[in-house]
This record gives C-alpha cells, structure tokens and sequence, in this order.
C-alpha cells in the first residue's frame, strides 16, 4: 500500500533545530524544514539582523509516516516528541504548513513599525501586517513582538523583530 507524504512536527531540543533537521533529512524519505527570521540582536551597541528558529524546539518533516521511518527518527539524540501521538500522529493540514511557509518567507526581514507619542503604533510592512490581529505584547525596547498564532497542534507563541522607520543602524550577519 502507497502512502501520501504529510507533514508532522517534531518535538526537539531547543537551539539544535537546524543540526537534527540536517541529521533527520538524511533518512530517506524524509524533507525536514526549519522556518527561521532575520532576527534584530544588540551586540556592542549596534543592532544586527542574525538568522533565528521561527518555532524554536520544533522541526517540520514531510513523509509517508511509518514505523520504520518513527523509529529511525526517535533513534536520533535531542528528538523529544511527534507532536500527536507516535502510534498515528496527526498531520499538519496542508493550509497550515502553507501558513507557515508564508511566515517564514515574511520573517527574512524585520517588519517595520511606526509608534506615536500616545504609545500606540501602525504597523508599515513584514509578518506583523499579516498578524496583527493575533499580536499579544508589543516591546519597542527590545524591537520584539509576541505573536499568538493558532494551530490544530495547539496555539504557539512566536517572537518577530521589527524595526521603526527611522532606524538607520542595522548591519546584516547572516548565519
């Protein structure tokens, strides 16, 4: 019997989602995809744009599940879990891997935001504009926005950077 590839979500350590996806996606049959942002990092007084995990502790894999591919998985060091259940976990429907796909392309450069002297603030462009009703904390200090976004496998609460129009010290480090 064929089965249709879908894609799950891994539960991993946290901070070695790129290196176990590396690791995952030599198993055959298995696409790993780890969404990152363009995150804003203060490093001697100067704002630096750094390549940062989107859902951190987490890995999105693409196979037709088995229990050969689960056990190759779970074999690997710092793999946690297979969010919903191991035995026939549930797939990520397609619309939300398209959500997260979209999030991650949005996130490679910070949104841009304008604040007024009232505390209040317009968002101009990037993944907050997308997500602005799900917005739960904006902290102008630290250039950082808490975003609550809604998934079959439970809400998860993201962090996004974003710059004010006027902000003219940013340098670019890549990953």
């Amino acid at each position: 019997m064929y089965k249709i590839k879908q894609w799950y979500v891994l539960q991993v350590q946290t901070g070695k989602e790129r290196e176990l996806a590396g690791r995952i996606g030599k198993i055959g049959g298995i696409d790993t995809f780890v969404p990152v942002e363009s995150r804003l990092i203060r490093q001697r007084g100067v704002w630096r744009q750094q390549d940062y995990t989107l859902f951190a502790g987490y890995i999105f894999v693409l196979l037709a599940y088995d229990w050969a591919k689960y056990y190759r998985i779970t074999s690997i060091d710092g793999h946690i879990r297979i969010l919903g259940g191991g035995h026939d976990p549930t797939a990520v429907p397609l619309e939300e891997m398209a959500r997260v796909g979209d999030l991650s392309l949005l996130a490679k450069e910070p949104s841009v935001v304008r604040f007024d002297d009232a505390g209040g603030f317009e968002i101009i462009s990037g993944a907050l504009l997308e997500l602005r009703s799900h917005i739960i904390k904006i902290k102008r200090r630290q250039k950082r926005a808490v975003v609550r976004i809604p998934f079959k496998w439970g809400n998860k609460d993201i962090t996004l950077s974003f710059v004010e129009p006027n902000d003219q010290t940013l340098q670019n480090t890549g990953s």
